[in-house]
């Protein structure tokens, strides 16, 4: 990865409470990290609350060298999932509602950020609250042309819908999505293999 390009991540910041402990958990904060280990220069953008568990995290990010300029702080809950495994070891998630990820404010940094930024990597799950889903989308608005817009189509519980879907693929150049997501999404949006064009 070249060592000039700006890459920020936006959305949700949270602790994956696993059944041997917690671990720092969101996509956009995976994303970060890889990125700034390429030499990257990366940012998060994201909110926590102004408890101990979103103190534990801003520490915790500055232990890696990942900036939390951009981190907000607000009056709610740092974002929390429980996960317990199934007899077959399977993961079961319950990702906790009206958290401070759900409620990312815009402001006229994360513009200025945003819109100098080379690569842009937003998600599904962060849409769930339109507080956060009006601010990824003013903000994705503020990208470069040239932008890489990357979209992680993250599908937990009941957390999507086929607008926040369809709307993440128009502001998208880049869709990121696993075998589980394929046939979800591809049955929102009604498409077939016959339809698939080539």
């Amino acid at each position: 990865m070249k060592h000039d390009l700006k890459v920020i991540g936006m959305g949700e910041l949270l602790w994956d409470m696993l059944p041997n402990g917690k671990q720092l958990g969101g996509a956009p904060g995976n994303f970060v990290y890889h990125a700034q280990k390429n030499g990257a220069e990366a940012l998060l953008l994201s909110a926590l609350g102004n408890d101990d568990n979103g103190r534990e995290i801003l520490d915790l990010l500055k232990t890696k060298n990942i900036t939390t300029d951009l981190i907000q702080v607000n009056e709610k809950n740092t974002g929390t999932v429980d996960i317990e495994l199934s007899s077959e070891g399977i993961p079961e998630y319950i990702i906790h509602e009206n958290v401070a990820w759900d409620f990312i404010e815009l402001n006229n940094d994360c513009k200025k950020v945003v819109s100098a930024a080379d690569i842009v990597c937003f998600g599904s799950l962060a849409q769930r609250n339109s507080v956060s889903r009006n601010t990824i989308e003013r903000l994705l608005g503020q990208c470069k042309p040239d932008a890489l817009v990357v979209c992680d189509i993250n599908l937990r519980q009941n957390f999507y819908s086929l607008e926040i879907i369809e709307r993440s693929l128009q502001l998208c150049n880049v869709l990121k999505l696993n075998e589980e997501e394929l046939p979800v999404v591809c049955n929102l949006l009604e498409i077939t293999a016959e339809s698939e064009e080539g």
